[in-house]
């Protein structure tokens, strides 16, 4: 387990503080300006990017197991008595979605803080800063937030419970969204393989595609029953459900290749990944630490662009390109991390490379209308002036 999932703090054993040493108040005045750092981090990116949750997103909350569907029914399946009680309120899921995004951002904003080398925070700045902090905001009310959620609590609880007990919430993120399993569970094989190599010690991290079993066992829904299905949730939603929101749970892939095409998901992908691939290579192979193996440094790779492959199945491939850039930057954060020193300038700078080509490739496009949002002068007075137009809640999307 890294550090950064460790506590590193001792309890006081009396009522006596002892007075603090001139390194200890050094220490505590660097990690207030990094706190001041990370957070004027947060506020740009939140600027950039915020928007309220879109009716495509929240249509997903709604979806339960008593619908008849077993993928991406796990969320709505709990909090349905929730959504009962507020008549499906918009502003109750809306409220929902944010209070994840902001637990997430905490989780963020605490390892930062807590990491062990200056170059970690680097890190996490850059990915705030550059394009993928402000999706962060954008996507509010997706799965995969939720899903990553569950990911860090199966690390914090890999070396504190048995290990198959700290894969169950991974698995429970499987159930909430299937794309666990080409984002989140890649990234913990290779966090808990490079703690501790081995097939057999490590054998608990296979619990989460028994997640994946559940839901292909499941039978697909009938073009019929969807239909039928999507205008129950107009009659139980509040807000206008979008036409065809239900098509994955009845397009097969030959089906969805029709009307999109995988080899141009690959063309947008492919020179992001082969970034990935040789920036994690180039550093980690080669300027490695004994604890960093070859087959360690491949899992690294697989983390990074595993999510990449779903270009093949799902035309969202700005989604892609997001989770694939949150993969390496965590990837990038637990090696500095591993590091018996701090890392030279040209190694973290190798790391922030990638995230700063985003400003560059026209990556991370918003949908729905919305687009990031401008920093200059007049355009934040124009905001002052009329704060409801910053975030106008738009519910055809």
């Amino acid at each position: 387990m890294e550090q950064g999932f460790e506590s590193g703090r001792s309890l006081p054993t009396g009522d006596a503080t002892p007075p603090q040493s001139p390194s200890e108040v050094v220490i505590n005045r660097s990690r207030t300006a990094w706190l001041f750092a990370l957070l004027g981090c947060s506020f740009l990116a939140c600027y950039v990017g915020f928007r309220l949750p879109g009716a495509y997103s929240l249509t997903f909350y709604n979806v339960s197991w008593f619908d008849g569907i077993t993928r991406r029914a796990l969320f709505g399946t709990v909090l349905g008595p929730l959504w009962s009680g507020t008549d499906h309120s918009y502003w109750a899921q809306a409220l929902v979605s944010f209070v994840v995004l902001l637990a997430l951002l905490v989780v963020i904003l605490r390892q930062a803080l807590r990491a062990r080398f200056d170059s970690q925070r680097i890190l996490v700045c850059a990915w705030l800063i550059a394009p993928t902090g402000a999706f962060l905001f954008y996507e509010v009310a997706n799965f995969e937030q939720v899903v990553y959620l569950l990911l860090f609590a199966s690390m914090w609880l890999w070396l504190r419970v048995p290990r198959v007990v700290a894969m169950l919430p991974l698995l429970v993120a499987v159930l909430v969204h299937e794309l666990a399993l080409l984002t989140a569970w890649p990234f913990m094989v290779w966090y808990v393989w490079r703690a501790a190599p081995g097939i057999r010690r490590n054998l608990a991290v296979l619990v989460p595609l028994l997640g994946g079993v559940l839901v292909s066992l499941r039978p697909s829904l009938s073009a019929e029953a969807a239909n039928d299905l999507e205008a129950v949730l107009n009659d139980r939603v509040e807000f206008p459900v979008p036409v065809g929101v239900l098509r994955p749970f009845i397009s097969s892939v030959t089906e969805v290749w029709a009307f999109y095409s995988p080899v141009r998901g690959l063309g947008f992908v492919g020179p992001i990944a082969l970034v990935l691939v040789l920036v994690c290579i180039a550093i980690m192979w080669r300027t490695g630490t004994r604890t960093v193996s070859r087959s360690s440094t491949l899992l690294a790779v697989g983390a990074c662009c595993a999510p990449l492959t779903l270009s093949l199945v799902a035309y969202d491939n700005n989604r892609w390109v997001f989770l694939a850039f949150a993969n390496f930057t965590m990837v990038g954060f637990f090696w500095l991390s591993s590091r018996a020193e701090e890392a030279s300038a040209v190694v973290v700078a190798s790391w922030v490379l990638p995230l700063s080509l985003l400003f560059y490739y026209p990556a991370l496009t918003y949908i729905d209308g919305a687009s990031p949002r401008s920093l200059s002068p007049g355009v934040i007075v124009e905001y002052l002036k009329d704060p409801g137009s910053f975030a106008p809640l738009v519910l055809n999307n």
